[in-house]
Order: structure tokens, then sequence, then C-alpha cells
């Protein structure tokens, strides 16, 4: 059953009965964390694999990006085994450019699982006042460039990168920090 605060382009019906990979795409600030946090806390979701804890585990904290090639490599990882096992598993990060989408979706067709895409839309004020609050900030530069990419980001061109399925989420009145 289909989350209530998402909207759902499929040209074909999904199977996931054999594993899945869904992956998160927003700029930071824009709520991914937080949502996945509270799917998980209700039981509506597990296998939730996020490239900042793998930086964290990697490196000085979830905001070291000079741990990121380890991090990508130890969720390539875990995401393979959970697979294996016939999991559905869930990206938490960023993913806003069609090089870092690849690395899943490369990962879902090794697998030969489905791909589906989530992308978390929110006005780019909301998002910068929310990494404002964080306790390691994005750079705000990047938040922006991330903006701009997400706000130009279609159901057809995922669907054309591969993607099996392209859902929609506004975190923007969900309350909490991202």
């Amino acid at each position: 059953m289909e989350h209530p605060l998402l909207m759902t382009t499929a040209p074909r019906p999904v199977d996931t009965s054999t594993g899945s990979i869904t992956v998160m795409i927003g700029i930071p600030g824009a709520g991914k964390s937080h949502f996945l946090k509270g799917e998980f806390e209700a039981g509506r979701m597990d296998n939730i694999l996020s490239l900042d804890e793998a930086r964290g585990e990697f490196g000085v904290g979830p905001h070291d990006q000079s741990v990121t090639p380890q991090a990508v490599d130890h969720v390539v990882e875990q995401a393979g085994i959970l697979l294996d096992a016939g999991a559905a598993v869930t990206i938490d990060a960023t993913s806003t450019t069609v090089s870092d989408r690849r690395t899943w979706l490369d990962l879902a067709r090794a697998h030969d699982v489905p791909a589906r895409a989530v992308i978390v839309r929110i006005p780019l004020k909301v998002a910068l006042y929310r990494n404002s609050v964080r306790q390691y900030p994005v750079p705000t530069e990047f938040v922006c460039e991330c903006h701009h990419r997400v706000t130009n980001l279609t159901d057809g061109a995922l669907l054309a990168e591969g993607f099996a399925a392209v859902s929609e989420l506004n975190t923007q009145f969900r309350g909490g920090q991202a």
C-alpha cells in the first residue's frame, strides 16, 4: 500500500516481492532522514541505509565528506547483502546527481530488483533554515546547487535513467529537523 504522503508515477506495476531499492532524492535539510526515522519507528519501513551514518562510522562524523567513497562502498556492500536475502532497502542520501543515482541503479540491476525514486521537494528557504540549525551545517552553496537540480528533476527523467517508479514527498509541514 502506498504511503499517504507520496504521489507515485509508475508506467507498469512494480514487483517488490523479491526485494527492491528505494532511493531518496532531496537536498540537505529537506527532511529525508527525519521522514525515514518516523517510518522506521512506526514499523512501516526497515533496512534504511544512510550515507551520513556510514560517514560517521569511517570519519569524524556524518559531515565528514572526506570518507564519502568508503561510506558509499560500505552502503553498497550492506545493501547487496540485504538484497541477496530478498529484502527491500532504502538509501538515505541526497542523490541529486545522475552519477549519484547511477550507483544505486547499478546495484539494483546487479541484483535484478526494481529501483524506486522518492523525490523530496521543499522550498529552499525552509531547507536553508533547517540546515542552519544543524550541528554541522552543509555549505549554503551546496544546498542551493542541490535545490536547483531537484527543482528541475522530472519523473520522466528518472524513469529514463532506469527507475521503475517515481514518488514525490513533501516534508515541509511534517515538523522536526532534517
